[in-house]
């Protein structure tokens, strides 16, 4: 982890929050850097690697994904998630 990399993780509530305004947050070849029920994501947020959150996802800013990421069961593969206002999630060719 970089300097600044806040990851907070509740377990009673099975959430968890990055607040990584630019932060890489996961090493090549790492799967699963967050696999919870829920996520919450403050700045862009890089993961190198494949992202996987069971339920919802609130993204603040921008998450690349290198691999796959899979949001409320729906499957991203090789795509940009970009936060439009605080929920929504757009893709785009990366």
């Amino acid at each position: 982890m970089e300097d600044g990399t806040k990851i907070t993780l509740d377990p009673d509530a099975q959430t968890v929050t990055v607040d990584t305004p630019g932060h890489l947050i996961a090493k090549a070849g790492q799967d699963a850097l967050v696999d919870a029920p829920s996520i919450t994501l403050k700045g862009a947020v890089t993961v190198d690697g494949t992202l996987t959150v069971t339920q919802a996802a609130t993204l603040q800013d921008a998450l690349t994904v290198s691999k796959d990421a899979t949001i409320q069961g729906k499957s991203f593969v090789g795509h940009q998630h970009q936060a439009q206002g605080a929920t929504a999630i757009t893709t785009a060719p990366v």
